[in-house]
């Protein structure tokens, strides 16, 4: 909570920290690491900043009273780092029913999410689950 009151209120726990909030397999204690829209620094400081642009804005929810991003944009952060555990929090996240493979190709489809780090390998991992559907 710390960090993202000192990075400012367009700010949540992202990519590891997120999937950590959001209680997702395989992520217990990690570095913290947030998103902001704004231009932060967090040389110096025990965290990870991910300056990133204004879409981050709608996919700040409420987790247990902190901003964290919403599921959907934390896997897509989980994907575009290549973590070797996104396809579990994938798995996990719809088996509790976090998010679905419908919300997730609607993501997809935004204009925003063209050429992203990480949204092929999500378009993989929806493909292999809607063909399961």
């Amino acid at each position: 909570m710390a960090a993202c009151l000192w990075a400012g209120e367009s700010s949540a726990a992202s990519h590891g920290a997120a999937a950590c909030m959001w209680r997702l397999d395989g992520f217990h204690r990690g570095p913290i690491e947030i998103s902001t829209v704004g231009w932060k620094r967090g040389r110096g400081l025990a965290m990870v900043v991910h300056n990133v642009d204004h879409h981050l804005l709608p996919d700040i929810v409420d987790v247990a009273g902190m901003p964290v991003t919403s599921m959907r944009r934390t896997l897509l952060d989980l994907a575009g780092t290549g973590d070797a555990r996104t396809e579990r929090a994938l798995d996990h996240a719809l088996l509790r029913e976090l998010t679905s493979v419908g919300q997730l190709w609607l993501m997809y489809e935004e204009a925003w999410t063209r050429g992203r780090r990480g949204v092929e390998v999500l378009r993989q991992l929806l493909v292999q689950r809607t063909a399961d559907a």
